[in-house]
């Protein structure tokens, strides 16, 4: 019996196939997959793009939950990079959000980053849909290709690992797409409370209030 490509295998390959090796990574064998994951188009119109310090990371995906799994962690590599993708936080300034840089507000009930987690056991027969965000601490090398392969790794409690190949575009962020997404756009403005009192306020509480303004 084959031994099933771990997503660190997968990689070494890809690794090698853009050295200019020989490598097949379309006839690998695979073990039954718990999970049916396909990519979907991103309203970015992009995957990569390079921010300040780095590059930003993100995949909407689709899943189907064919077989019950409880995912350690999950992990994305991509070709071309020496580092792993750093998977995206919630936003503590934000709460209910994620802060994609350079400032793309999502809401987290659009980011699978905290489902695929041991805290929410995944069940027969149910479909998933959002994005993985993260980000790559380097900048995207120049020998990146428009269309760069990669790999997304599936690691469940038991220690068993997923190899799930990617293509990801990497282009330029869109000005009017970040005008489109961004904090400003995205955030609706806060909620003004009503004061407790509707005693009309007198000249010093309203000159007070005028200067904490």
């Amino acid at each position: 019996m084959k031994r099933q490509v771990s997503a660190q295998d997968y990689w070494r390959l890809l690794y090698l196939q853009s050295l200019g090796c020989p490598v097949d990574c379309e006839h690998l064998p695979r073990m039954i997959q718990p999970l049916r994951i396909s990519a979907i188009g991103s309203d970015l119109n992009t995957n990569l793009y390079g921010v300040e310090g780095g590059a930003a990371f993100v995949l909407p995906v689709h899943i189907h939950v064919a077989t019950p799994i409880i995912v350690y962690r999950y992990s994305v590599r991509l070709q071309g990079f020496s580092n792993w993708v750093s998977q995206l936080a919630p936003s503590k300034q934000h709460p209910g959000y994620y802060l994609l840089p350079p400032g793309i507000c999502i809401p987290a009930s659009n980011v699978l980053n905290h489902t695929l987690h041991p805290a929410h056991p995944l069940r027969r027969n149910i479909h998933l849909e959002g994005a993985l965000l993260g980000t790559i601490p380097e900048d995207i090398p120049s020998s990146v290709c428009k269309t760069v392969q990669g790999v997304l790794g599936i690691e469940d409690v038991a220690g068993r690992e997923y190899c799930y190949p990617i293509s990801v575009e990497n282009r330029n962020l869109d000005p009017a797409l970040l005008r489109k997404y961004g904090e400003a756009a995205t955030f609706p403005p806060p909620q003004v409370k009503a004061p407790p009192s509707t005693a009309k306020p007198t000249g010093t509480e309203g000159k007070s209030e005028r200067q904490s303004l």
